[in-house]
């Protein structure tokens, strides 16, 4: 084994300040001047040659050029190395997609030389956004210029870091400027106005007299028959004797109910991309939909006051430019690079910024509606449980709409409908009967599951394609659906959730819905003129 030694002068030469290192004595790490010419060096030397050993004063007119300019190049970048700076201040702190995002920028120059050029870079994540600009400014001074773009996707996004490319006249020494300027933009998605949305029947309140076979805290005068289930403590004796069978009270739900929205992001069912697809439009949909709970003007009408709004979804255990989990509470342990977003029911306004919030990052993930469901209820998590004095109710967002295989359905057993589970159901009678396991796949089994735990529940199918007349659309799904098979089968589907009595809408992604939340803002406007002057105004709008 033969052993290499480094020669002496290699090792002499290895110990010498680097050129860089030399150039930027001094200077923090994050300001860097770099040599950019170097060949014209080599006329140093040269020169310096021809002047020993044959004297003239062109060698002394060159070697005195290529130093002066490489030393005012080296003092013009050094003078303006620690002086230089950019500031960047954001307009505007609520942003919703499809508004316009404003930033101002101050390149500062407190050298005495000015900056021919700057280049300024930026590196945000904002899908579009572009303010990066070739600039100059003069001495001793400031300038100032704007950046805006149309934020045309929800999200969270990063704004910054950004650097700055400046260099002398004659292009000698490049300075480079980095600034570790960072900021979180948050894309809230949009709140519209719904089309008519009929909620739960157990949570509806006396305006509309609707009564639902769940037993809460109020009385009511009706009874109805006993079912497997039904507390004792409600039974109804003086009608239980007349009817020769037992009968049990049935009492309202009390109307400031908690309500959970439930949103469908499983990858395999959505549809479509950008704004049209149905993760968007079930987005704005859940969006909306807690913002008419929460602001006490319910989408299904009647004036049903404020309510306790939750929400349930599922997320990316990492969202790239979400600071830690996102910032908001709620958010669950993170599974197989899936994470669940549980947001307890609370009223407020507060409380809409915060599902705003946990809504704004939401991509789509492998995880199925029907083990999303399952989660809430499963080994005794109360998450969709009955609270003290409280009859929670179920909005459940989603995109399929296909009927589930016959296998994973609801099968009838000894003349009642048994809910699917995993173990063994019983009889009106209490005998012991097989149920068929329930596949990870049937929400309608999983939903039917929560209705028998008193859990009332809505639905709402987010469809894509056009609105009114599916049928005539003739939109093609995965390449050879029409529009008439897409609405028969959202028909089987409502009439199967129809037969629990569970209410179900339809929502078409290409209906245009109204902006339901907005504000007035002023934004300044810069016009030139045909004479080449600048005219500046203000603007005042209405943002939605």
């Amino acid at each position: 084994m033969t052993r290499t030694t480094t020669p002496p002068w290699r090792r002499w030469l290895a110990r010498l300040p680097s050129v860089t290192a030399f150039l930027n004595r001094d200077l923090p790490p994050h300001r860097r001047i770099e040599l950019r010419v170097v060949w014209a060096l080599w006329l140093l030397p040269i020169a310096l040659v021809n002047q020993i050993f044959a004297p003239h004063p062109v060698w002394m007119v060159l070697l005195i050029a290529v130093a002066g300019f490489y030393g005012l190049g080296y003092f013009w970048v050094r003078n303006q190395a620690p002086a230089v700076t950019v500031s960047r201040e954001r307009l505007g702190s609520i942003l919703v997609a499809g508004d316009q995002l404003q930033e101002e920028f101050t390149l500062h120059n407190e050298s005495r030389l000015p900056i021919l050029w700057a280049e300024f870079v930026d590196e945000s994540t904002l899908p579009g956004y572009q303010p990066g600009r070739v600039v100059g400014c003069p001495a001793a001074s400031f300038y100032r210029w704007r950046a805006q773009v149309t934020c045309r996707q929800r999200g969270v996004f990063r704004l910054g870091p950004h650097r700055l490319h400046l260099g002398d006249p004659l292009g000698l020494f490049s300075l480079r400027v980095d600034f570790d300027y960072t900021d979180v933009v948050v894309i809230y998605p949009r709140v519209v106005r719904l089309p008519q949305i009929q909620l739960p029947k157990g949570n509806t309140n006396g305006v509309e007299r609707r009564r639902w076979s769940l037993r809460g805290p109020l009385p009511a005068a009706s009874v109805t028959e006993y079912r497997p289930g039904d507390s004792l403590r409600h039974i109804h004796w003086r009608t239980t004797a007349h009817q020769g069978r037992l009968m049990v009270k049935e009492l309202e739900t009390e109307p400031s109910g908690d309500v959970w929205i439930v949103l469908d992001v499983n990858r395999a069912v959505h549809q479509g991309e950008g704004p049209s697809s149905t993760l968007e439009f079930g987005v704005m949909a859940a969006a909306s939909l807690a913002a008419e709970l929460l602001s006490g003007a319910s989408a299904g009408g009647g004036g049903q006051g404020t309510r306790a709004v939750g929400l349930l979804t599922a997320a990316p255990a990492h969202v790239p430019g979400a600071p830690g989990a996102w910032g908001v509470d709620g958010v669950g342990a993170a599974h197989d690079g899936t994470r669940t977003v549980l947001l307890p029911p609370q009223p407020g306004q507060a409380q809409l910024w915060r599902i705003l919030a946990a809504l704004a990052p939401l991509q789509a993930v492998d995880v199925t509606l029907a083990d999303l469901l399952y989660s809430s209820h499963a080994q005794g998590a109360p998450a969709l449980g009955r609270r003290a004095q409280r009859a929670p109710a179920l909005v459940v967002i989603t995109p399929q709409w296909h009927l589930p295989d016959a296998p994973s359905l609801p099968r009838k057993l000894g003349g009642q409908e048994a809910i699917p589970s995993t173990g063994s159901g019983s009889t009106e009678d209490g005998d012991r009967a097989p149920v068929a396991p329930i596949r990870r796949d049937n929400w309608v089994a999983e939903l039917l599951h929560l209705q028998a735990q008193g859990v009332a529940s809505s639905v709402l199918l987010v469809a894509h394609g056009a609105a009114d007349d599916p049928a005539a659309d003739g939109v093609q799904m995965d390449g050879a659906q029409t529009g008439g098979e897409m609405a028969g089968q959202l028909e089987q589907m409502r009439a199967l959730l129809a037969r629990h009595e569970i209410p179900t809408q339809v929502l078409w992604t290409g209906r245009p819905l109204e902006a339901l939340l907005t504000y007035r803002r002023r934004r300044t406007v810069i016009r030139t003129t045909p004479t080449g002057g600048v005219v500046t105004y203000e603007v005042e709008e209405e943002v939605g």
